[in-house]
């Protein structure tokens, strides 16, 4: 997906610390005692002859023989700190660069979600219509079970429509939240520049089409038997708990969804870019992207428009 990539953080802005690497001084003291032990008999055996000058000479021998054992021990211990010092940094970086990767493969993947988000939302009303086109004709037809079936099937497309729109928020908090102090080249979360369906037709033929088979007293019957049934859609109990609230719902998730993408919008506006690509041109790179997907919703749009029109043929016939 393009260059879009979160740039690590710097180790000032990870606040790095330097490993605190601290001499070992019981290996020290180690190193004192033994040096005497191997320097003291070359001493001896180059000291004075007798006793006397063989003990000077071992303890010459053992005095003179610490200091370059000492010397050679920090050159070694020097190396190893410097080596353990750079090893920690390295391992240090390259963590925030693969910190930095996942998260723009995370945040990429959010944008694709929040594309087939988009997609499908149009495509969750038109399934609404056909059900309700479905729902006509068996009213007409005195089909009452049936009926009452594609009136659950719509409710469940328009639950669909709700979770997704859930979804999208979620997807824009978690978008923002990631983004938030970054420096990066990702553009806008794509929902902020899309174009949404309105529901409200499709709903007000959802609400016209239940109360039709309400206020009949042959379909009453058999929804007073089918409105305490449980329904799979998130947040609603029962049938009757979704036809009743299901309007309200959806306007709520709209309005949620809204602030979401405003507060996240703001919030971009003052955060750092990265300086390789500005925002505007990373939103350009993608807009080809975005036409496309508008292209989908204004089919999926038309195809809903003509499962409505449908339905008020039916009812006029």
């Amino acid at each position: 997906m393009c260059d879009y990539r979160v740039e690590p953080l710097s180790l000032t802005e990870a606040k790095y610390q330097p490993l605190n690497r601290k001499v070992d001084w019981e290996e020290v003291i180690a190193w004192v005692v033994f040096s005497p032990i191997l320097s003291g008999p070359v001493g001896c055996g180059i000291g004075n002859d007798g006793k006397l000058g063989g003990l000077i000479g071992f303890f010459w021998g053992a005095i003179i023989g610490v200091f370059p054992v000492l010397f050679i021990y920090y050159m070694i211990e020097s190396t190893k700190c410097e080596d353990e010092k750079e090893k920690y940094r390295s391992d240090f970086l390259n963590r925030l660069n693969s910190e930095a990767q996942t998260l723009s493969e995370s945040l990429k993947q959010n944008i694709n979600n929040c594309l087939n988000l988009l997609d499908n939302l149009p495509q969750h009303l038109a399934t609404a219509a056909g059900y309700l086109n479905k729902a006509c004709t068996d009213f007409n037809e005195k089909a009452y079970g049936p009926f009452w079936e594609n009136i659950e099937g719509a409710a469940l497309a328009f639950g669909r429509f709700k979770q997704d729109l859930d979804s999208l928020r979620y997807g824009s908090n978690d978008y923002y939240d990631k983004l938030a102090n970054r420096r990066h080249t990702f553009p806008q979360y794509p929902a902020v520049q899309a174009t949404f369906p309105d529901p409200g037709s499709v709903m007000q033929e959802f609400a016209r089409i239940v109360r039709m088979g309400q206020t009949d007293y042959q379909f009453a019957s058999i929804w007073e038997q089918r409105r305490t049934q449980k329904i799979l859609i998130d947040g609603f109990s029962s049938l009757e708990d979704a036809v009743s609230n299901l309007s309200y719902r959806i306007d709520s998730g709209f309005q949620s969804l809204q602030t979401a993408l405003r507060s996240g919008f703001q919030s971009v506006q003052t955060a750092v870019s990265s300086g390789v690509h500005s925002l505007a041109e990373s939103q350009a790179r993608q807009q080809k992207a975005y036409d496309k997907q508008l292209g989908r919703q204004q089919q999926a749009l038309s195809n809903q428009s003509k499962a409505l029109d449908e339905i008020r043929r039916i009812i006029k016939n």
